[in-house]
């Protein structure tokens, strides 16, 4: 799948009015299997120490990364998601929260964040059209640079 197409089909699904966080499940899961080769992407994986992250990346049975997805429009940045992300943020290295539109990637090192990078498409809400307007965004990273390839980005550390 390509972006373009995963945004057809995350706006397909919005403007139905119906469509909730797990809707768009599948999609996001599909975007990253088709661009990450030889990673596995589980959606709802088992229970882990510090929760239970919406997936995990795997590559030959070893987690290299989580997700944890909101719905879309969720404000990332939000007090009411504070607790939950702390706790994932202490517990896991490579961790992406989205809400299928932004992004944040967080690499942690010894609790610290050694990377944040934040990739966001532009949405304009018509309400009165249940019409979604999707305009990708440039990438905003602070040092060190991201490499580009996401498998390369998924076998972090070596």
């Amino acid at each position: 799948m390509t972006i373009p197409e995963y945004l057809q089909n995350i706006n397909r699904r919005f403007i139905t009015g119906i469509s909730r966080e797990h809707t768009y499940r599948g999609d996001l899961q599909t975007l990253l299997e088709s661009m990450a080769t030889g990673v596995q992407v589980t959606n709802e994986p088992a229970r882990i120490a510090c929760g239970a992250p919406d997936y995990v990346l795997t590559r030959k049975d070893v987690p290299v990364g989580y997700i944890e997805a909101k719905d879309l429009g969720v404000d990332l940045n939000g007090k009411h998601l504070k607790e939950q992300f702390d706790r994932y943020k202490a517990g896991l290295s490579n961790l992406i929260f989205t809400d299928y539109l932004v992004s944040i990637f967080i690499k942690m090192a010894h609790g610290l964040p050694v990377l944040l990078l934040r990739l966001s498409f532009t949405a304009n809400w018509l309400h009165n059209q249940k019409t979604l307007i999707v305009l990708p965004r440039l990438f905003k990273t602070l040092p060190p640079p991201l490499p580009k390839p996401l498998n390369r980005l998924l076998s972090w550390p070596k």
